[in-house]
């Protein structure tokens, strides 16, 4: 079972994602803000993190470097609305493993997150 860290501040949203992957057998761990997410990483071993990066405390941007700091193993993918080029370029240079634009297809976003966590397992296995 792998555990998820979903960062999204738009509570229904936040719930109908978490719903869908721990019926996918996920372990969904749920914050509405990055200091919360930070709280939550910090005493969780985590395996992938979904973060929308317009956050109402700080921007995703700086939390993914953040995150990074903390554990620069543990893949990031932005989930946001935010389509402009410059900002998913962005957060490709900070790290992020994919950029998701909403509005989404739930079964791509799980298929893009299966390939992640394949290739990191793989990363990760390969590096002991």
């Amino acid at each position: 079972m792998y555990n998820i860290l979903l960062i999204e501040d738009d509570r229904p949203l936040n719930k109908a994602i978490s719903v869908y992957f721990k019926k996918e057998k996920f372990y969904v761990l749920s914050s509405f803000s990055g200091q919360e997410a930070l709280d939550i990483l910090s005493q969780n071993n985590l395996d992938l993190i979904i973060l929308d990066i317009n956050l109402p405390d700080l921007s995703g941007f700086d939390l993914i470097e953040q995150i990074k700091i903390i554990n620069s193993n543990i893949p990031i993918l932005i989930l946001s609305a935010c389509d402009l080029d410059s900002a998913i370029l962005h957060g490709f240079n900070l790290g992020a493993e994919d950029y998701v634009t909403k509005p989404f297809n739930i079964e791509i976003l799980h298929k893009k997150i299966n390939v992640i966590l394949k290739r990191n397992t793989k990363k990760h296995f390969l590096q002991r």
